[in-house]
């Protein structure tokens, strides 16, 4: 007799994370370095994840430096559970909403 071992499928949720409080204007500001702000976005910049058995999974939309330094620049901020309409890609690649409500 064969025994059928059953396993556990996880599960897995597409959600949007925001590093920081909601811009009041609801764009996002653009950042370049040294030069500091250079502008803003048509909407609220936010990254990709999944949430998955409680825990949160960042999706970055791609590694080049600039996503790199955009991520360091979230150490220290409220991680925020977000929704709202998609609207297009940020400078980084990242998505960008409108009408972001917090979840959490």
């Amino acid at each position: 007799m064969v025994k059928l071992k059953l396993l556990k499928i996880a599960k897995m949720k597409k959600i949007f994370i925001r590093f920081g409080e909601l811009p009041p204007t609801g764009k996002s500001k653009i950042h370049n370095g040294d030069a500091g702000i250079i502008g803003e976005e048509i909407g609220v910049s936010v990254y990709e994840g999944i949430e998955e058995d409680g825990k949160i999974k960042v999706i970055l939309p791609s590694l080049t430096p600039m996503a790199c330094v955009s991520l360091s620049g979230c150490l220290g901020r409220k991680i925020f559970i977000v929704n709202g309409e998609k609207i297009g890609e940020g400078t980084d690649g990242e998505p960008l909403l409108k009408n972001v409500k917090k979840l959490n």
